[in-house]
C-alpha cells in the first residue's frame, strides 16, 4: 500500500508511512522502509498481518514501541453454520486452542520486532516504560468469542508484564465481574482500574466502581464505590490522571428509563473526594459521545462538548465562536494540549486546538460503517501519531497500524 497524505497550510507537517518486518509467523505488507531518525526509531512506520485486527494501540514513554491488541479476524459463529465454522477454522483451533483470543503484542518501531505478552485487552505502559499492565483474559476462557459455555470477559483480572525480566504476573482478581481499563499511577507504583456491572453484556465497558492496587504489597483500595439513581448505576465513562489528580467522567440517570435511553447528567468529578469539577448538565444519550476531558496545555483539565473549554470554576463551557466542532467524532488530544487528531469518514485529521485550524490530513481506509477507525494514539512527547486503518475486509483481510512523525516547521 503506498504512502498517502497531504499537508494543509500550518505549522505541522506529517509524513507518509512505510512498513517494517515483524515476526515470521504472519504474512506482512512490506512497503519500502524509510530511514530511521537520530534516536534509532523510524520517522514513519506501519505494521499489518493478514486476517488480523488491531485495537487499542498505546505508545511507550520514549515513543519507540507500541503495545496493542492483535487478533485473528474470524467470521462470527452466528453468521456460519457449525459445519461451515468447523470447515473454516477447525484446523486452526486444533493447532492453537487460543487462536481466536486477543493477544497483547509489543511492537518495536526501532527494529520491527514483535513480542507477545499474553492474552487480554487495553494494554498500557508504565511511566518508566519497563512494565505493561492489561486486562488479562481468563486463562480458562479459550475460544474467546465462540465458546457458549464461557461468558466473554467473565473473571478477567489484571496482569503486569515486566519487559526486563520477561515475567508475567497476575496482580488482581475481579471482586464481582471483571477488571477493565487499567492505568498506572503517575509514580508507576500502583494501578487504577474499573469494575463494570456483572452479567450485563451491553455495559461491559462501563465501570461503575474504581479500585487501586499497590503493585509491591497487593493492597487494594476502593476509590469510588458503586452508586445508583433511579435503579441505574452511575457509569464512569472514562477516567485518567491529569497531572497527579485522578479525574473521571460520571454519567447519572435523571429519570426512570432504560440504561441506554433518556437524559443523563454528565459530570467531571474527583472520584476520591466526590467533588464535581465540571458539569455538562443533562444530556441526551446520543449527545454523551461528545463529552470528553483531557489534559490542557498548562496541566489543568480541558472539557469537550462539540467544542472545548478550559476548566476553571465556570459552571458552563466557555465556547469559542471561531472554533470548529473539533470532536464531531471521538478525537485524541496531544499530551501538550496543542493538537487534536480524529478520524472523520475517509481521513484522519489533525487540528489546532487554539484556533480550530486544520493543519494536516491523511487519507484513511474506512471501516464497516464507512468511517475511519478511531483507534488513535499520541506519543508522550506529542511528536508521533498512531492509528488503525480498517484495512481490507474478507477472508484475507487485515488492519494496518500506522505511525507518523509530527514535526514542527
Amino acid at each position: 500500500m503506498p504512502g498517502r497524505h497531504s499537508a494543509l497550510p500550518g505549522s505541522i507537517l506529517l509524513s507518509g508511512f512505510a512498513a517494517a518486518g515483524v515476526a515470521a509467523c504472519f504474512a506482512f505488507l512490506s512497503p519500502p522502509a524509510r530511514a530511521a531518525d537520530s534516536s534509532g526509531a523510524r520517522a514513519s512506520w506501519s505494521w499489518s498481518a493478514q486476517e488480523t485486527t488491531i485495537r487499542s494501540p498505546k505508545f511507550s514513554p520514549d515513543g519507540h514501541s507500541l503495545v496493542a491488541e492483535v487478533r485473528h479476524f474470524i467470521t462470527m459463529r452466528a453468521s456460519l453454520s457449525k459445519k461451515e465454522f468447523n470447515e473454516r477454522y477447525g484446523k486452526a483451533f486444533q493447532r492453537d486452542p487460543r487462536f481466536a483470543d486477543p493477544t497483547i503484542a509489543l511492537l518495536r518501531i526501532t527494529d520491527g520486532s514483535r513480542q507477545d505478552l499474553g492474552y487480554g485487552f487495553d494494554p498500557v505502559f508504565s511511566p518508566d516504560g519497563r512494565q505493561v499492565v492489561f486486562e488479562q483474559l481468563n486463562p480458562t476462557a479459550k475460544f474467546f468469542h465462540f465458546n457458549e459455555n464461557v461468558k466473554p470477559r467473565a473473571n478477567n483480572g489484571l496482569a503486569v508484564y515486566d519487559l526486563e525480566s520477561r515475567q508475567l504476573r497476575r496482580v488482581a482478581e475481579p471482586a464481582t465481574s471483571h477488571c477493565i481499563r487499567p492505568i498506572f499511577s503517575p509514580d508507576g507504583k500502583s494501578v487504577v482500574f474499573g469494575t463494570p456491572v456483572p452479567d450485563s453484556p451491553f455495559r461491559w465497558d462501563h465501570p461503575v466502581s474504581l479500585e487501586q492496587i499497590e503493585l509491591a504489597s497487593g493492597k487494594r483500595t476502593t476509590l469510588y464505590a458503586r452508586q445508583e439513581t433511579f435503579g441505574e448505576p452511575h457509569f464512569l465513562r472514562e477516567f485518567a490522571f491529569v497531572g497527579e489528580r485522578l479525574l473521571a467522567r460520571r454519567s447519572v440517570a435523571v429519570a426512570q428509563s432504560g440504561p441506554l435511553d433518556g437524559l443523563r447528567l454528565e459530570e467531571l468529578i474527583d472520584p476520591i473526594t466526590g467533588a464535581v469539577v465540571y458539569s455538562w448538565g443533562e444530556q441526551d444519550y446520543n449527545e454523551v459521545a461528545y463529552m470528553r476531558f483531557s489534559r490542557w496545555r498548562d496541566g489543568t483539565p480541558a472539557v469537550f462538548t462539540r467544542q472545548w473549554a478550559p476548566v476553571a470554576s465556570a459552571p458552563k463551557p466557555q465556547r469559542r465562536k471561531d472554533l470548529l466542532e473539533l470532536l464531531r467524532r471521538t478525537g485524541v488530544v496531544a499530551p501538550d494540549g496543542l493538537l487534536v487528531a480524529r478520524g472523520d469518514d475517509f481521513e484522519v485529521i489533525v487540528e489546532d486546538l487554539a484556533t480550530g485550524e486544520r493543519v494536516a490530513r491523511f487519507d484513511a481506509i474506512p471501516g464497516n460503517d464507512g468511517h475511519a477507525e478511531l483507534e488513535l494514539a499520541w506519543s508522550a512527547d506529542s511528536k508521533r501519531l498512531a492509528w488503525v486503518d480498517a484495512g481490507v475486509e474478507g477472508p484475507r483481510g487485515y488492519d494496518v497500524l500506522r505511525v507518523e512523525t509530527v514535526s514542527t516547521k
